[in-house]
């Protein structure tokens, strides 16, 4: 299953270590993607919202993946967090509360409105 470096797929890490999944590690989301068009893969460990945005930059031309959500998959989240410097974090959450630049920037990349 190809993966982009750096991204642990969790929820697969029993099937690799039982030699079930062989993980395919590549430095690009469009490496990952292409396993799947050239049919070395059956799918790929990708994030959903950045997975969209490079179909639509990379592979306008190609028929989508889609998720399936009856697969293994894991939920995440982005986080912010210092101990060292409080103000940025309350600086930063006043800039994204006060500025529109949140809702276009995941409007723009397709990410899902709960973040």
């Amino acid at each position: 299953m190809p993966c982009f470096v750096g991204f642990t797929p969790y929820s697969y890490l029993s099937l690799v270590k039982q030699e079930e999944v062989v993980l395919v590690k590549e430095n690009t989301m469009e490496s990952v993607i292409k396993h799947v068009f050239e049919g070395t893969a059956d799918g790929a460990y990708l994030n959903v919202e950045v997975a969209r945005y490079v179909m639509k930059k990379s592979f306008a031309d190609r028929m989508p993946l889609v998720f399936n959500p009856r697969m293994l998959h894991d939920k995440g989240g982005y986080l912010v967090s210092t101990t060292k410097h409080p103000s940025l974090i309350n600086d930063l959450n006043q800039f994204l509360k006060s500025s529109d630049i949140r809702n276009q920037v995941l409007e723009k990349f397709g990410v899902a409105k709960q973040f």
